[in-house]
């Protein structure tokens, strides 16, 4: 049978073709996607006993806004260890600053190094993942203890020390001056690109001035706080109910009663706050809080790829479902042949479904070949490596998988159809294919350009979505504006490495901040007016006088800070997002208290009021926001210098030497606002290019059944075309003639998927504070566009018979 199934494949070269290489993109898209899929999903996974991790996450809802934190108070740890003994270990992660760092054995080799987390020693007892060398208990228990991952160790000391074990004990020295020891007590393997934990660093929390891990601030959000639960715990019938039901008794006998508020008037007036568990390996893909370490990914999108791989094999399949019956004239007389020498229905349909399995399994080898360059192209647009961790032996199995079903799917139905046939009419010439028939092939193709369609109006309000992030008017201007990292290097000198800047004639102005648009977390403080019970946390930081030029922020009322007055040391200036929230009116002038009965507590007054601007990225409406003169280097600063339009390279190489004559032998690290400011939506950049890459795999295939399509109608009416040219028929009349039909199921299909995509797109929009309108024209032009691919892929075929000679068409008459 198989020596008769290739040789009747071979017989019908264009339809092998077409089913061959339709088939094998289908899977090849489906195998990618599976595998981005797979890697999404498997964030987190590698920690031993990830079911049993947990990150405590806060939730308010004060006077119907609501807040979600990815971090929670500092002193909250020590209470779930003291007060919850299903917590077996607890453990804070917490974003520092950057640090330059040396190996004791090269003082000129110096690092930036900006992954630097500062953990409590329990870190090993909640995340049991990759310690090489070093106690789990211990490793983190001294001050200036440092654990290097395998990459960094490297970096510093060489390959040949790691491999010799010749890490352990070691000193790094940090800061500027090389002035800290830093003791090496632990080594282990790079955290795996699927963790939301990335790293350079570990380094013990008990390094760190008292005030910051040991203090008591119940309203300051800053720490990512992990709990392992007991395996008793979690074998208890409805133990994460329980166990919130004690983070909510700490909330009341700590949290409120610290923020100055009645348990029972708090929760009387309809306001909640709560700290609630949400499972590690759920928060790449289900968090979008605030101060999350790094941007997260997104499930919806994960689901959206499924089923666009889902989609893409379908049309696949399509394809081969109407290309096999639109044969049926031309192997009408093959199975009347068969059946009178004696093939029985049975038979046939086991020939017939050979051969959609020979046509599959080929189609699924070739996919293999296929994926390997599709995954690195689908990588590179998603900025995700997930090819290194490809798991080949998976993908073949999941090819095997796809050769079963889909060669099975889509030739059951060829194969009842086929082997259906009488032989008697078929003989005589008679069988003639029903309105069923047709109306199932018409069917299946106003399917395949619903789909087309749909995904065509997807791409393009998915593009005008970015565009506008990339767009929109912010209440700053981010391009031209280069961003140095500063750890604390240039500080008392500051105001001399800015005039030696600004000597540079395409250097416009500089400034020093601890904060600037487009990261992923902002300092909050609580503010009040005199004379209020109540405070209210607003997002905070400081600026010299210069900053407002340096980003072009726009004064709104009052005036900006000035250099040398002692009194801007109180000063605050306010957007006006933060005017509405605290219910000021005429704000200039009068005074604020902020963290009132903690030791920063200050009267400030506010002098300015700026325009709002967006911080963070559109996703969110802009928030209150205070700022101070810019006074200490506590935390990390930066230094924003804006530049000439024009060619920037003069002015970059300036900024390195004056850096270097400052601090010579401190590497610079330094970057562009608007390029860093556009990673707050790489997910929705991802999402348009992978989405526009797959939407043209889909209408590939789609045109490819379509071109297949049109060859059988072009044989099928050779005669009528050639009696048509005879009697004065034009080559464009034939060219409409043949496409009629077939714009016609384009329209159809427009009709029914315009509807369905705008619903869909519309609900997608949702999740954007700022977000594009949708337009009639959009599913409108997703339409144009689909019927002009048809257009120019039915021309492609019936170009040639409409050219042809009649004669030809009529000779056999």
């Amino acid at each position: 049978m198989l020596k008769i199934t290739w040789r009747s494949l071979l017989k019908n070269k264009l339809t092998f073709g077409l089913n061959l290489l339709g088939l094998a993109v289908g899977m090849a898209a489906f195998l990618t996607i599976a595998q981005y899929m797979k890697f999404e999903l498997s964030y987190d996974q590698f920690y031993g006993d990830a079911d049993r991790v947990f990150r405590v996450n806060t939730f308010w809802s004060i006077d119907g806004e609501e807040e979600r934190y990815a971090t929670a108070p500092p002193p909250l740890a020590e209470v779930i260890r003291e007060e919850i003994p299903e917590a077996e270990a607890v453990c804070r992660v917490f974003y520092w600053s950057d640090f330059t760092m040396r190996p004791e054995n090269d003082f000129e080799n110096a690092y930036r190094e900006t992954e630097v987390y500062a953990v409590d020693e329990s870190f090993f007892e909640v995340f049991d993942f990759g310690l090489i060398e070093g106690d789990p208990k211990t490793v983190l228990s001294e001050p200036t203890s440092v654990v290097l991952p395998r990459s960094a160790a490297i970096k510093y000391f060489g390959k040949e020390a790691v491999e010799r074990g010749n890490i352990v004990g070691r000193r790094i020295m940090g800061g500027k001056d090389a002035g800290t020891p830093w003791t090496i007590t632990g080594l282990m393997e790079d955290q795996p690109a699927n963790s939301h934990l990335q790293f350079e660093f570990l380094v013990s929390a008990n390094s760190y001035p008292d005030d910051l891990y040991r203090n008591q601030i119940w309203s300051w959000n800053v720490m990512h706080t992990y709990l392992r639960v007991s395996e008793k715990a979690v074998a208890e019938a409805g133990w994460k109910a329980q166990l919130e039901e004690l983070l909510d008794q700490i909330v009341d006998k700590y949290a409120l009663p610290f923020m100055d508020q009645g348990v029972a008037e708090f929760r009387n007036s309809g306001n909640r706050m709560e700290y609630l568990l949400q499972p590690l390996t759920d928060i790449h893909l289900t968090s979008n809080y605030l101060r999350e370490m790094r941007p997260n990914g997104n499930m919806t999108y994960v689901k959206v790829f499924g089923l666009i791989a889902l989609l893409t094999i379908f049309i696949a399949g399509i394809n081969f479902v109407n290309l096999a019956t639109a044969q049926a004239s031309r192997r009408a007389r093959e199975v009347g042949v068969k059946k009178v020498m004696g093939a029985s229905r049975p038979l046939l349909i086991r020939q017939f479904l050979a051969e959609s399995m020979v046509v599959s399994g080929l189609a699924a080898g070739l996919a293999l070949i296929f994926t390997k360059g599709l995954t690195r192209l689908t990588g590179n647009l998603l900025d995700v490596s997930f090819l290194e961790s490809a798991d080949w032996s998976s993908m073949g199995l999941i090819a095997a998988g796809l050769w079963l079903v889909v060669g099975f799917l889509s030739g059951i139905y060829p194969a009842f159809y086929l082997s259906w046939f009488r032989p008697a009419e078929v003989l005589k010439g008679q069988h003639r294919s029903g309105w069923s028939d047709t109306a199932i092939r018409n069917g299946l193709v106003v399917f395949q350009f619903v789909l087309s369609i749909g995904l065509i109006t997807a791409s393009l309000v998915i593009k005008k979505q970015v565009d506008l992030f990339q767009d929109k008017q912010l209440g700053f201007t981010k391009e031209q504006v280069v961003v140095i990292e500063n750890d604390r290097e240039i500080e008392e000198r500051g105001p001399a490495f800015k005039e030696e800047l600004r000597r540079h004639p395409d250097i416009i102005q500089a400034s020093f901040s601890n904060g600037i648009p487009g990261l992923n977390t902002y300092q909050r403080r609580d503010f009040k007016k005199e004379g209020d019970e109540v405070s209210w946390g607003v997002d905070w930081y400081q600026i010299d006088e210069d900053h407002l030029e340096t980003l072009e922020i726009e004064l709104q009322a009052g005036r900006n800070f000035r250099a040398g007055t002692s009194a801007d040391s109180t000063g605050l200036i306010l957007n006006e997002a933060a005017v509405a929230y605290l219910g000021l009116d005429k704000p200039i002038g009068k005074y604020l208290i902020k963290n009132e009965g903690t030791e920063d507590e200050e009267r400030l007054e506010i002098i300015g009021v700026v325009r709002d601007f967006n911080l963070e990225s559109l996703h969110h409406k802009v928030k209150p926001l205070a700022i101070q003169y810019f006074q200490g280097f506590v935390f990390k600063d930066y230094i924003t210098v804006r530049l000439a339009a024009g060619n920037p390279r003069a002015a970059i190489d300036h900024i390195e030497k004056s850096w270097q004559a400052f601090e010579p032998g401190v590497p610079l690290r330094y970057g562009f606002l608007d390029v860093r400011y556009d990673q707050l939506y790489k997910g929705e950049t991802r999402l348009a290019n992978v989405f526009a890459l797959f939407t043209g795999l889909a209408i590939f295939i789609a045109c490819l059944g379509l071109f297949g399509l049109i060859t059988f109608v072009v044989a099928r009416r050779t005669k009528e075309i050639g009696i048509r040219k005879i009697l004065g028929a034009s080559t464009q009349s034939i060219l409409q003639l043949l496409s009629r039909d077939f714009l016609l199921l384009v329209g159809i299909a427009f009709l029914i998927a315009a509807p369905l995509s705008w619903w869909a797109m519309q609900r997608w929009l949702e999740n954007f504070a700022y977000r594009i309108e949708l337009h009639w024209w959009m599913p409108l032009l997703a339409g144009l566009a689909a019927s002009l691919i048809a257009v120019i892929t039915i021309s492609l075929r019936s170009w040639s018979a409409a050219r042809a000679n009649p004669v030809d068409g009529l000779r056999d008459e």
